[in-house]
């Protein structure tokens, strides 16, 4: 992890589910802090950068050996990028948890669209750029939250209207109005006078409005990930009824001047980035790495049952009922992928575990994990009607990887073919990696 100006390598490298330990003594080095009381400095790092601990899932400690000390990061399932701040509270760099296998994960993101959705935190801002980018439906979503604020604080300013009354004033279209009584004699008594009104429609308003009317598109639209769409629906359905399509005044800069209220500087902040398809890019995000390694293997099978045209299910439940159910009993299974087409079906479960990488390897922990992976597709697999069933058990592997294990019953002819599949994680190797499983894909 590099500072600001990349010149500290502050950590060394994170991945999910790990530990490291980074000295106190490298710490205050780096920081330029008080090298008597190491204990002391090191729970005010913790404290200093509490929320960007909590938001990565990063549990820090501190540890003593003898009279040296020692900062403990142990990380979670997530993977992402948050700010590291100084004890001073200000930004010094950005720390960065990666998946266990150097995959480049930040590049396959935009691909799975759909597919998942990083979480972001608008409070935790990054000292770089992300190479994640968050997508633009985030600053709708900001855009509408604020602007929902904004209308309740009911912005007012004054705007030129021109209405008809009944005797002149300073603001009278003499011109009009003597156009209008030689047209017409009895218009003698009206007068057409601009005013001074104090009003919440005014043009900057209304040019606020040409941004919802964005934003309302953007969530609306089928791009947009489900779970935002209905989060937002009821809020988009009720905004699309009071707003006025016809008043909005199409712009393509919101002015930000200094006398405007805080509420509706940050309100034109976000509609700018709007206005020119730009995003926030340095904010904080995270992602659940091993629900990523699902979404991606889902992409990937997708893309193989529209080649061979067949039907493709992601996450079926197979619904488990009983009058006399413990409570602790499951509710249904749960596949991540199901092939079918002509009668023939194929399960696929994803695993982000390192099974492939230890192909060799005779630990009983492996033993225990795959005989808990094996017994779960079969499980899936046993509502197939055939005799001769299909699964898939897919890891992560740097090349593509591929072998095939039946498991056969003494009672009866049913054997249940188990594919396991070992695939690279990364936007490279991704159209070869969907031809090697289009290739074992027998229908």
């Amino acid at each position: 992890m590099a500072s600001k100006d990349g010149s500290v390598n502050l950590f060394p490298r994170l991945s999910t589910l790990d530990t490291i330990k980074v000295s106190a003594e490298k710490l205050i080095v780096a920081f330029k802090e008080d090298k008597r009381y190491p204990e002391s400095f090191l729970q005010k790092f913790i404290n200093v950068n509490r929320r960007s601990f909590d938001f990565l899932g990063i549990s820090p400690f501190i540890e003593q050996i003898d009279y040296r000390y020692n900062l403990v990061l142990t990380t979670s399932k997530n993977i992402g990028t948050a700010p590291i701040y100084s004890p001073r509270h200000k930004p010094f760099c950005d720390i960065v948890v990666t998946g266990r296998y150097n995959e480049e994960v930040g590049e396959l993101i935009p691909l799975l669209g759909d597919y998942i959705s990083p979480d972001y935190s608008d409070e935790l801002k990054l000292t770089r750029s992300s190479q994640q980018t968050p997508p633009l439906y985030l600053e709708c979503c900001r855009f509408i939250d604020k602007y929902v604020e904004a209308k309740r604080f009911k912005w007012q300013k004054f705007s030129i209207v021109v209405q008809s009354q009944k005797s002149p004033n300073s603001g009278t279209d003499w011109n009009r109005y003597a156009l209008d009584i030689a047209s017409d004699p009895l218009l003698f008594g009206t007068f057409c006078n601009r005013r001074n009104v104090l009003t919440t429609e005014h043009v900057e308003w209304r040019k606020l409005n040409y941004v919802l009317l964005i934003a309302i598109d953007v969530l609306s639209s089928h791009t947009t990930p489900i779970r935002a769409r209905t989060q937002y629906r009821e809020l988009v359905g009720t905004l699309s009824r009071i707003i006025d399509k016809s008043e909005a005044i199409p712009t393509e800069e919101l002015i930000v001047h200094a006398s405007e209220p805080r509420i509706i500087k940050e309100l034109k902040a976000i509609g700018n980035l709007i206005l020119q398809g730009h995003v926030n890019q340095s904010i904080a995000w995270r992602m659940d790495y091993a629900e990523f390694f699902e979404r991606y293997v889902q992409y990937l099978f997708s893309s193989v049952a529209r080649r061979k045209g067949c039907l493709s299910f992601g996450n079926e439940h197979f619904s488990i009922s009983g009058k006399s159910k413990p409570r602790w009993g499951l509710a249904y299974l749960e596949p991540d992928l199901v092939l079918q087409k002509d009668g023939v079906q194929y399960i696929i479960d994803a695993k982000y575990k390192s099974h492939i990488f230890n192909w060799s390897d005779t630990s009983d922990d492996l033993k225990v994990t795959f005989r808990y992976d094996l017994h779960q597709v079969i499980a899936y697999s046993s509502f197939s009607q055939t005799p001769h069933r299909n699964a898939m058990l897919v890891y992560p592997y740097n090349v593509f990887f591929h072998r095939v294990i039946d498991v056969r019953s003494p009672l009866d002819p049913t054997t249940v073919s188990v594919s396991l599949v070992g695939i690279p994680i990364g936007k490279k190797p991704l159209n070869d990696t969907v031809d090697n499983l289009a290739s074992i894909i027998c229908f």
